[in-house]
């Protein structure tokens, strides 16, 4: 560690950041250019973290002032830099150790401007589906499969109808993710609802244009009553799995459709839930006391008029 005394002179050069980079992979790249590590320039700076991890979620004030100074930019730009302190709630809505999606047009920029890796933010956050700068939908960092459809690619007009309540529904989980508090009803318990599979009732063939000849077993999930031309979409690998609070949707299809269902739903929550309890069969009905009964009391009053 750097003994106290002065604070050291403004870096002689620092490359720009690119648009939405994180600070680490900033920072990661000015000491590529004086030929030195990440861990060593942070100590030179004075910084109380040292990995890429905790510069991105850690840093005190203080640090962020230090690097301001050894960097030349502003204060607020390097807190733009980094992701916001988030309760133990919503922590898991940023991934930690890698990205999950990615702009493709951007990272050939990346490419063409330098040969180290880019990490942008908005990369790592959950509630993101689009890119900023390019604004196009990201792609998924997951394993390719042939039999996953991707309806941004391959049925591109329905995707786009459904990106502004998918983006509205985005800036909401973000809001609760910074202020959990002060919801009525969490988001990200939503998205777990609306993830949920779905077995429709036989008396409800009416509810919502459903066809009753349908085999709902297993690959039909709740959103579809939300999200207009999703039933005739849907298929066990669009949704492959159920958000949870531990563990959210990587695909990124997925998850935007998940937030244009889930901002749908909270419009009117309560006659959402109506609406969801007279489409289900007796076993979703089962899940549906089990998601109600982790609400706390003013969410469940919310949904049910019972607390």
């Amino acid at each position: 560690m750097r003994l106290a005394g002065p604070a050291p002179p403004p870096l002689p050069y620092t490359p720009c950041p690119l648009p939405g980079e994180l600070l680490s992979s900033w920072l990661k790249r000015i000491a590529a250019e004086f030929g030195v590590t990440l861990a060593h320039l942070a100590r030179h700076i004075g910084l109380s973290a040292s990995t890429r991890e905790d510069i991105d979620t850690a840093l005190t004030q203080a640090d962020i002032r230090k690097v301001a100074a050894a960097t030349r930019l502003s204060a607020s730009e390097i807190r733009e830099m980094v992701h916001r302190p988030f309760s133990e709630s919503a922590k898991s809505l940023v991934a930690s150790q890698r990205p999950i999606q990615f702009c493709a047009r951007c990272r050939a920029h990346h490419g063409a401007a330098t040969s180290l890796p880019v990490a942008i933010k908005a990369w790592f956050e959950y509630w993101q589906i689009e890119c900023s700068q390019c604004r196009t939908p990201f792609e998924s960092l997951v394993r390719p499969d042939l039999r996953r459809c991707n309806p941004a690619r391959e049925d591109p007009e329905w995707f786009n109808q459904l990106l502004p309540a998918a983006k509205a529904g985005g800036a909401r989980l973000a809001g609760f993710a910074r202020r959990p508090l002060n919801v009525a009803l969490a988001p990200t318990a939503v998205l777990n609802l609306m993830s949920m599979r779905l077995g429709l009732a036989w008396w409800t063939s009416g509810v919502a244009d459903y066809n009753p000849h349908l085999d709902w077993a297993g690959s039909h999930c709740i959103a579809e009553l939300f999200v207009p031309g999703l039933q005739q979409r849907m298929s066990q690998e669009l949704i492959p799995r159920t958000w949870t609070t531990k563990d959210p949707v990587r695909l990124v299809a997925a998850r935007a459709i998940l937030l244009a269902a889930m901002e749908a739903f909270l419009q009117d929550a309560a006659n959402a839930f109506t609406r969801v309890t007279r489409a289900a069969t007796a076993t979703t009905a089962i899940n549906l006391e089990r998601w109600l009964a982790k609400l706390p009391p003013h969410s469940r009053q919310l949904l049910t008029g019972r607390g």
